[in-house]
């Protein structure tokens, strides 16, 4: 009963850090993209966006999104969603400790340093689908372990079972690509299971897995942009994530322990979250939003370790101090600079300026997502290089992209002799260098990483 009450306190609190000032915060780039979406199921019953195109990706999830922007409005109800994923996920951090390694202490410290964790409760205010397919995720992985692996049954009748497994995979896989790699995964990890000891302990086992691993690195190496990027990622996952060097070695140490003691189930849940992180190097483009579902495992093997520790809530407690200080604060922010590949910009402000105007101009922008999602006016999108590989985010049709219809422009001959220009940092850190002269514009409001200008072309 006692451990009820402080798993129930845990989820209370996890709570309120992800809800607490939900709306406050301007969204930032992917979030008006799913926003936007969402307003357009709202408005039309699917995802029909300004230019007549359909959003199609993560469907139901914006289904979703779209039913608490309904009830609750703007940005809170736009981000609701994903706080219900992020505390869904306390509770299957829970139920994670309880299957996996068992003792009281794991099963309440795992959950309790998901709620707290800083990566966690960020991703879990966000009007994008990221929390919930690390739900879904792992759901999936702890699905399967109990009831393909282990043979337990969820339910009386059986099909139950097999159907929420079902279920749940499937909605991995609907939310993101990433969740296909769950399959081969699952495949492997059943013939792990089901491999006699002898098989596994064969030295013709072993040289095989280290070809494999051989054989992975080198794809890497050969697939991946060049090995220098290579370097250059693993520096900056690791800045990201990992700066906190207590949290890696602590969580190693934790998961070496728990493969001494059980192998099979602990190196599972290592396959399943170092793969698709290996996988990160094929993309050339570095997010820390793509790798930061590996705070899950690394929290669980923290609490894993500490509960071979003497004094682990000690332990607990001085962690917890050092790792997420700030969670102990609930006062708002509206800047936040979470890293580079995460671009905060005030178009809720901008927004709330060009509503003031009285006087009509057409507006050129540098992102049109957030004029679809906040419902200011955008004429022209000012065409960049989102990730510096090629222009293909835009996918203009007929000279116009797909989020607010605006015609999208490759030079400043293209825009009219007087204009509005709404421009963040991104836009004007990633436009073509050359091709416009915004030297003419007087700036009518400025906010952080944004400002809206009155123009007239040279």
């Amino acid at each position: 009963m006692l451990r009820k009450a402080i798993l129930l306190l845990i989820l209370v609190y996890g709570f309120i850090l992800r809800i607490a000032h939900l709306g406050y915060q301007s969204m930032w780039l992917d979030e008006t993209i799913s926003a936007a979406a969402a307003k357009g199921i709202l408005e039309h019953g699917y995802p029909l966006l300004q230019s007549g195109a359909a959003y199609t990706r993560a469907l139901l999830f914006h289904y979703g999104m779209a039913f608490f922007i309904w009830i609750f409005r703007e940005d809170f109800g736009a981000r609701l969603i994903s706080v219900i994923f992020g505390v869904l996920t306390i509770w299957l951090a829970y139920i994670f400790a309880k299957k996996f390694i068992k003792t009281t202490f794991p099963r309440l410290a795992f959950p309790l340093l998901i709620a707290l964790s800083t990566a966690q409760i960020i991703y879990s205010r966000q009007a994008r689908f990221y929390q919930a397919f690390l739900f879904f995720y792992f759901l999936s992985f702890y699905l399967f372990y109990t009831i393909i692996i282990k043979k337990e049954a969820l339910f009386r009748k059986q099909w139950k079972s097999y159907a929420l497994l079902i279920a749940s995979l499937a909605f991995t896989m609907h939310i993101h690509l990433m969740g296909y790699i769950l399959i081969p995964l699952f495949f492997i990890i059943y013939l792990m299971h089901n491999l006699a000891r002898k098989t596994l302990r064969s030295p013709l086992t072993w040289a095989a897995a280290i070809a494999i691993t051989a054989f992975s690195a080198y794809l890497i190496l050969r697939l991946s942009p060049t090995a220098e990027m290579i370097a250059l990622y693993s520096f900056r996952y690791y800045r990201a994530y990992f700066s906190q060097l207590a949290l890696l070695l602590f969580a190693l140490a934790g998961l070496i322990i728990s493969i001494y003691k059980n192998p099979k189930p602990h190196a599972s849940i290592a396959l399943i979250s170092l793969t698709p992180f290996l996988g990160l190097f094929f993309i050339r483009e570095f997010a820390t939003r793509y790798a930061y579902f590996l705070t899950f495992p690394l929290m669980l093997y923290v609490a894993a370790l500490f509960k071979e520790a003497k004094f682990r809530y000690i332990l607990l407690a001085v962690f917890i101090a050092f790792m997420a200080p700030s969670v102990f604060t609930l006062t708002p922010f509206r800047e936040a600079a979470y890293d580079p590949s995460m671009p905060l910009a005030d178009y809720k402000g901008a927004a709330a300026f060009l509503s003031t105007l009285e006087e009509e101009y057409p507006v050129a922008v540098t992102w049109s997502p957030a004029a679809a999602w906040y419902g200011y006016p955008a004429d022209y999108q000012l065409n960049y290089s989102l990730s510096g590989l090629g222009h293909g985010f835009w996918r203009p049709v007929n000279g116009r992209e797909r989020f607010a219809n605006a015609i999208v422009v490759n030079s400043q001959a293209q825009l009219p002799e007087e204009y509005i220009l709404v421009m963040d940092a991104q836009g004007a850190r990633k436009l073509p260098a050359g091709n416009y002269n915004f030297t003419p514009c007087e700036t009518l409001f400025k906010s952080y990483d944004i400002s809206v200008a009155l123009c007239k072309s040279p």
